[in-house]
């Protein structure tokens, strides 16, 4: 159950982006109740969702492409393959340092005019490392 409607983004006749809802269509969506992963770690952890306060679905946040702020958004995920610590096979604690926001981002659905974050988004780290979606917490919304 949505709290508030997705916004749909369509291409109008002159080719500049509009908005409207509804539309069709399916979202994988990202609530708070998910994991997200690194390549530089084994350990799964929530991302948490901070960045628009309004759309909710089965009562949790939905979340966006901005939602990659470290240390608020995305926690350490603790030792670190890509930041060595002398002899340490495991490597140096995670200080996660993500380059810009979860990329592609929907481009059919907007959150207070903000990307939803899918699961097949990525967020490169300036450690080495890509964060990515392991677990969405929701199933499939249907954008009517």
């Amino acid at each position: 159950m949505i709290d508030k409607k997705l916004e749909k983004i369509s291409q109008s006749a002159s080719g500049s982006p509009s908005k409207k809802k509804g539309g069709g269509g399916s979202l994988q969506v990202i609530d708070a109740v998910n994991q997200i992963a690194c390549t530089g770690s084994p350990v799964l952890l929530p991302l948490t969702t901070t960045c628009q306060q309004n759309v909710f679905c089965q009562s949790q946040l939905c979340a966006v492409i901005t939602d990659c702020a470290p240390f608020v958004n995305i926690p350490s995920f603790g030792p670190c393959a890509f930041t060595p610590m002398g002899s340490s096979p495991s490597g140096g604690p995670c200080v996660p340092k993500p380059i810009g926001t979860w990329t592609p981002g929907a481009s059919t659905a907007t959150y207070d005019r903000i990307a939803a974050l899918r699961q097949a988004d990525r967020l490169p780290c300036a450690q080495g490392g890509v964060i990515s979606v392991a677990n969405p917490g929701q199933t499939i919304l249907d954008v009517e």
